[in-house]
């Protein structure tokens, strides 16, 4: 009997759930072919801020919005960009350096561009919308974007900017 109830009780609370949002990505789904096409993209068209300097990039997934801590992409998620001849660097390894607290590479005591992808939802099965942002010291900018991706799931065509949501970062003309 005690059994009978128990199984009920599962049964009822799994159907209390109600079905899972579709359009819900995990965070570890972030560095597949939609995370790619958009940190490519970040790094084609985020601006030069200090013209002439090494530059070094940081990947991260994550939103501070909802109190995340970003992740550290993995190092093959990055190795497969090597095409783009740009060195990037593990938010794990980066430190605070005094006394301007800049956040900086150890190694190279370059201050990185830091990539965020925060938010994946899959629209339909061809379209995804990706909130993403990119930060070089106090200078940022978040947008949304939109990827299209034929049935392998691999993009199709150029990331398409949708809207800038945030950000203090304004063009020089």
């Amino acid at each position: 009997m005690i059994r009978r109830f128990a199984l009920l009780l599962c049964a009822f609370s799994l159907a209390a759930c109600g079905r899972p949002d579709a359009t819900f990505v995990h965070i570890g789904d972030f560095e597949g072919p939609v995370g790619e096409a958009i940190v490519r993209h970040l790094i084609k068209t985020t601006p030069d801020l200090l013209p002439g300097t090494p530059k070094e990039y940081c990947v991260v997934t994550g939103s501070l919005i909802k109190a995340e801590h970003p992740h550290s992409v993995a190092t093959d998620f990055t190795k497969r960009m090597d095409d783009m001849r740009v060195h990037f660097v593990s938010a794990d390894v980066l430190i605070e350096a005094p006394p301007s607290h800049d956040i900086i590479d150890p190694q190279t005591r370059i201050i990185p561009y830091i990539i965020q992808l925060a938010a994946m939802r899959r629209r339909d099965p061809t379209t995804w919308e990706v909130e993403a942002a990119w930060s070089f010291q106090k200078t940022f900018e978040r947008k949304r974007y939109r990827v299209k991706v034929d049935a392998a799931g691999k993009p199709t065509s150029s990331v398409e900017e949708l809207e800038k949501l945030d950000g203090n970062y304004t063009a020089k003309p």
